[in-house]
Formats: structure tokens, C-alpha cells, sequence
């Protein structure tokens, strides 16, 4: 059983764009998701061009969750005003 003791988080960040999250995080090993995730409509309403989406299951551990959190925050801080 796994218990998160943190708000969920969102990747949807207008000033860091979703395609160097996915290659940035691909390099410290974290795999990501992106894309439309069959929401292109939504999207182009709210004007954004696609969306990096972590996957949890019942096979990741604390550690895991922990460590993908640490990942994005890294990057958010380190690209999100160089797009």
C-alpha cells in the first residue's frame, strides 16, 4: 500500500514546455508520457500544445514517487523561463 502524503502535482506549466520535461526527464531516467492524451479539443481551447503525464501503479514505491517529484521540480527550476 502506498500513501502519498503530498498534493497531486501538475505538469501543466505555461512557462516550461512539455517536450523538454519529456527528453530532460528521459536523461535523469524518469519516463514520461506526452502529447494530447486524446484531449486535443480541450487543449486547443485552453491553448495549450501538449501535456507530460507520469503513470503510477501499484508496482512503484515511495522512493519512486519521491524521486519523480524531485525530477520535475529540477527541471521546472532549471528550463521553466528558457522556452
Amino acid at each position: 500500500f502506498l500513501m502519498i502524503r503530498r498534493p497531486p502535482r501538475s505538469t501543466h506549466r505555461k512557462t516550461l514546455f512539455p517536450y523538454t520535461t519529456l527528453f530532460r526527464s528521459d536523461q535523469k531516467g524518469l519516463a514520461l508520457r506526452g502529447g494530447h492524451h486524446c484531449t486535443q479539443a480541450l487543449m486547443k481551447k485552453w491553448g495549450i500544445t501538449g501535456t507530460a503525464r507520469a503513470s503510477f501503479y501499484f508496482y512503484n514505491d515511495k522512493e519512486e514517487v519521491d524521486r519523480s517529484l524531485e525530477i520535475l521540480d529540477h527541471l521546472y527550476k532549471r528550463f521553466a523561463d528558457r522556452n
